[in-house]
């Protein structure tokens, strides 16, 4: 059979066939995969705007060793709309330049049924919405063998402050955005990321996102730390998740593995600290641990 762990009894959970990798199953295709992915590219100038938009043609040919050889189309669609505007001024008689980027983006996946097709790439369980938020193409560019249709609008706006090369500078950015699933009907996170470095030394970052269907705080990720040219850091940072199955594999838990009970309001939040030096030219020394915020969670670590 084609699909995944059908035939294996001592797989812990019951999932067969259901196109993703859980633990304790077996993939049971084997054979040849072969993948053809050609795109088009268009990029244009309109004025003060840039716009590059993108078709393709993704084509999988399966050669299994067992069963009927198959085959699968699927068509990606990609466009990118932005514009720069930007201005130099002074603050303390150190020049900065400041770039405001606004954009729009869009991807889309058409896909057919792929539920009897073989399984060489399980889908992932779980996407990060702020891979997606980063980098749109992981949409259209989905490698695996159950690719669900997609159409993703993204509005977003970076801002950039630059600094002259010397160490006083104060460099920085900033980029909020959401957008709109329309596979899903629901608007994706409200997300705000900043970077800011008062000095070479130091540096302040954070990435915070809003959950405009629940109203509520989605996540957060802060850092605040020093670091050297030489590379030593030391680095205190902040966690957040109100939901790690978002993050985090759908694997069994080590309280099922010995039948604790889950705590369904379980989130990720807690504190971080690193420590990475450099010692010598051949020894490099690196300590990290955490303890977790509130009565949810693992302690420490």
């Amino acid at each position: 059979n084609d699909r995944d762990d059908v035939s294996n009894p001592d797989a812990e959970t019951r999932t067969e066939g259901d196109g993703v990798f859980q633990e304790g199953e077996l993939l049971a295709a084997h054979g040849q995969r072969i993948d053809l992915y050609p795109t088009l590219a268009l990029p244009l100038q309109l004025g003060v705007f840039e716009l590059l938009t993108e078709g393709g043609l993704r084509e999988t040919l399966y050669l299994p060793s067992l069963g009927d050889n198959d085959s699968r189309t699927l068509y990606t669609a990609r466009g990118d709309l932005r514009a720069r505007f930007g201005r130099e001024f002074a603050v303390a008689t150190v020049p900065l330049q400041h770039i405001v980027e606004p954009r729009v983006a869009f991807a889309g996946v058409f896909a057919p049924d792929q539920e009897d097709n073989p399984l060489f790439i399980p889908e992932a369980q779980r996407a990060d919405p702020r891979l997606i938020d980063a980098d749109i193409r992981l949409v259209t560019r989905n490698p695996s063998d159950r690719v669900a249709d997609a159409r993703l609008l993204q509005v977003q706006l970076s801002n950039r402050l630059y600094g002259p090369s010397s160490d006083d500078t104060l460099p920085a950015r900033l980029y909020v955005g959401s957008g709109y699933d329309y596979e899903a009907h629901a608007f994706t996170r409200i997300f705000a990321l900043t970077e800011f470095r008062p000095s070479r030394e130091f540096l302040i970052g954070l990435d915070a996102g809003w959950d405009p269907e629940e109203h509520r705080m989605r996540d957060v990720s802060a850092t605040a730390g020093w670091e050297t040219e030489a590379g030593n850091q030391l680095l205190l940072g902040y966690r957040f998740n109100r939901d790690p199955s978002t993050i985090f594999e759908d694997f069994l838990g080590r309280g099922q593995i010995f039948e604790e009970g889950d705590d369904p309001d379980e989130k990720v939040n807690q504190l971080n600290l690193s420590t990475y030096i450099v010692a010598t030219s051949r020894l490099e020394l690196y300590a990290d641990g955490f303890t977790s915020i509130g009565s949810s969670g693992t302690d420490g670590g």
